[in-house]
């Protein structure tokens, strides 16, 4: 059962997908920690492969539904806020939100990113 306030048609795993490969081409781009990097596309591969989408499997199981794909936390509650919200991700440019990690990664925060 997916929120009923969300268009899970426009929430699909492939544009999820793309969308973190894009924040990672951006902090790739900026020169951030290289794990950081990874993490995006990591997720990024897994969200792509998911026989659900991951918009059902948020709405449904919540954040440990998320961390059980073995995305990390922090990532997790990220995509979890802006899923349960109705939002794709913010976009590159938007700066109201802070990136995972961000708070102890000085230099590649919402700032430096731009998001």
């Amino acid at each position: 059962m997916v929120w009923a306030h969300v268009d899970s048609a426009s929430l699909t795993n492939p544009a999820i997908a793309q969308r973190l490969l894009a924040v990672a081409a951006e902090l790739r781009r900026q020169g951030a920690n290289p794990w950081r990097i990874e993490a995006y596309c990591t997720a990024a591969k897994i969200i792509r492969r998911l026989p659900r989408p991951l918009v059902e499997i948020a709405a449904t199981e919540g954040v440990p539904g998320i961390r059980n794909l073995h995305i990390g936390k922090s990532l997790t509650e990220w995509l979890f806020e802006f899923l349960s919200n109705g939002q794709l991700l913010p976009p590159l440019h938007a700066r109201q939100r802070q990136c995972p990690g961000s708070d102890s990664m000085r230099g590649s925060g919402p700032e430096a990113l731009n998001i």
